[in-house]
């Protein structure tokens, strides 16, 4: 059983799908699923209802400022209480205003204690962006509590990188933005990437590869069909009589290469 830290629980899910034939199978299977609260599978008394939640609206200007706090504080109403190893934690947060559910008020700040907390703020966007530089695979990055501890750094990676990904146990996500030649990978220039037999994946059930934009972190949809770009294990774009594989991803892809690679994006990919 997995114990989750707060009151809000996201699931995803997959089910395995070997090619075309199998999709009307994958649809009985997911018609199947259901969803049950402990409560009524083990037969016990359920929990008094919770109120309706009103969550506040979204504001990307105040999520970057130092308002950023009452988005926090309302989302801290859903974790208590908080982690033993975080009492003393959230104390020394209380001192300038973070604290469950407690509304935020920076006009009420002292000048330096709103200098101080901008200062923070800039420090640990830099410290993200320079932990995101060397991050290279999602090994050990998602995980538990008890996986992670109070790693907050690796957390907040995981998070900016890659959020809802899954743990090493169940899959890993490795990514480069940089070619052969250690330089970065740019839209205006056409690559070829090759893998001999030996070093394709070695995974269970399946692997894919998929192109995403450095600008916005999302996976890169074509042009002609917004399906993102994509390779994997069941479909591979050129299968060699050796079992090497090669793929092609250019600016321009002439016809005759539409079955093999795919257009990206004009910026920098990883």
């Amino acid at each position: 059983m997995f114990r989750s830290d707060t009151d809000i629980i996201l699931t995803l899910g997959r089910t395995a799908l070997n090619g075309p034939s199998g999709v009307k199978n994958v649809q009985a299977i997911q018609k199947g699923y259901k969803l049950t609260p402990p409560w009524s599978f083990e037969r016990t008394t359920p929990p008094v209802p919770v109120p309706k939640v009103n969550f506040p609206k979204w504001d990307e200007a105040r999520a970057n400022s130092i308002e950023f706090i009452s988005y926090l504080n309302f989302l801290l109403q859903f974790t208590q209480p908080p982690a033993p190893s975080e009492v003393g934690l959230m104390a020394r947060f209380a001192r300038i205003g973070i604290a469950p559910g407690v509304p935020f008020e920076p006009g009420k700040l002292s000048p330096e204690l709103t200098v101080a907390i901008k200062q923070g703020l800039a420090d640990g966007k830099a410290a993200l962006v320079g932990a995101e530089k060397h991050t290279t695979s999602s090994f050990n990055i998602f995980g538990s509590r008890e996986d992670l501890h109070d790693d907050y750094t690796t957390r907040a990676v995981a998070a900016a990188m890659g959020i809802y990904g899954n743990t090493k146990e169940e899959a890993v996500y490795v990514g480069t933005r940089l070619n052969g030649d250690h330089e970065p990978l740019v839209g205006s220039l056409p690559y070829v990437i090759h893998s001999d037999k030996k070093d394709l994946p070695p995974a269970k059930f399946f692997w894919s590869m998929t192109m995403y934009s450095c600008r916005t972190g999302t996976w890169w949809r074509t042009q002609s069909n917004g399906i993102p770009w994509a390779t994997g294990q069941k479909v591979s774009p050129t299968a060699r009589m050796d079992r090497s594989m090669s793929t092609c991803s250019t600016p321009h892809p002439a016809r005759s290469m539409r079955r093999t690679g795919c257009p990206h994006p004009k910026g920098p990919m990883t």
